[in-house]
């Protein structure tokens, strides 16, 4: 039985063949550690919200040739149970999700980066975030982070971006969040519109009609996971553009062959194969949108 970490591997060398083509200087991976303000969901303690920080402005150096300028700033949020378990600058869990291994592909756009993990207290549980997406202490953790990327990048719109149950969380965040720790736009890509597979949450639990950023809703036509059917795509979008005219929708297709289950990242539902189309169109959408103005 070949396990999931040789999967992975295995897809990385694929995706390195096939786009062998020489790429911009990127900075690395850091991992800032904020304290957040509130109570732990169970004992007592200090709550820690860690994330993977991809700064352009460390590429300032003279060293450096046309360093790629920050053009605005993207929040990720993974799927699953948003557990990255980050420690040393070292990921642990959740390399092979689908925003998670395509975070340098986000930079290179031209893209300060930072990759949600989830909180001290829930890392703690076997099941990460599991049904506490929609939860306020999760939401608390979210404005913290946005806040303080704000303070990072003054002046540059945040965008928030979720695939799978991750997109609950971006979702929810555009809900309910207010003033410095409102984003100003949404991306959702294998939208969770139904519930199932052992976790009741959905985008039934996010109050749609609250989301007035614009929005970019994208989806696979042969994603065959269960809880992300593409056709739900369409009627999410339609919601969403009620509230902005300048939502989008996009549907991809093509990639390599699924190399797990259909709900996994190495496969339709994680864009496997299709990475780099899939964030440049992400990429080019969000560029837009901000190109516009403020309508």
């Amino acid at each position: 039985m070949i396990s999931k970490s040789e999967l992975f591997l295995s897809a990385l060398l694929i995706v390195s063949i096939v786009s062998a083509t020489p790429t911009p200087a990127l900075p690395i991976d850091t991992v800032v550690s904020l304290t957040v303000p509130r109570a732990p969901i169970s004992g007592s303690g200090t709550v820690t919200q860690s994330f993977i920080l991809l700064d352009l402005n460390d590429l300032s150096s003279p060293d450096i040739e046309n360093p790629i300028q920050g053009k605005a700033v993207l929040l990720l949020f993974p799927g699953g149970g948003g557990r990255l378990a980050v420690a040393d600058e070292q990921l642990s869990i959740g390399q092979a999700n689908f925003l998670v291994r395509s975070r340098h592909l986000f930079a290179a756009q031209g893209f300060h980066v930072a990759v949600m993990d989830a909180a001290s207290d829930f890392l703690a549980r076997p099941e990460g975030l599991g049904s506490d997406r929609n939860s306020a202490e999760h939401m608390q953790d979210v404005a913290a982070v946005i806040q303080h990327l704000r303070g990072l990048f003054p002046g540059l719109p945040v965008w928030l971006v979720g695939t799978s149950r991750g997109m609950i969380s971006a979702a929810n965040a555009a809900a309910v969040l207010t003033g410095s720790a409102s984003p100003d736009g949404l991306v959702l890509t294998s939208s969770v519109t139904r519930s199932g597979g052992g976790n009741p949450e959905s985008l039934e639990d996010v109050s749609l009609e609250d989301i007035g950023v614009p929005a970019l809703v994208v989806a696979h036509r042969d994603d065959g996971c269960f809880v992300t059917p593409p056709e739900d795509a369409n009627p999410l979008f339609h919601v969403l553009k009620k509230n902005n005219n300048r939502s989008r929708i996009r549907f991809f297709e093509g990639g390599f062959a699924p190399l797990d289950e259909a709900c996994e990242a190495l496969t339709p539902h994680g864009y496997f194969g299709i990475e780099s189309r899939v964030v440049r169109h992400i990429g080019r959408h969000i560029l837009s949108v901000i190109s516009q103005g403020s309508p």
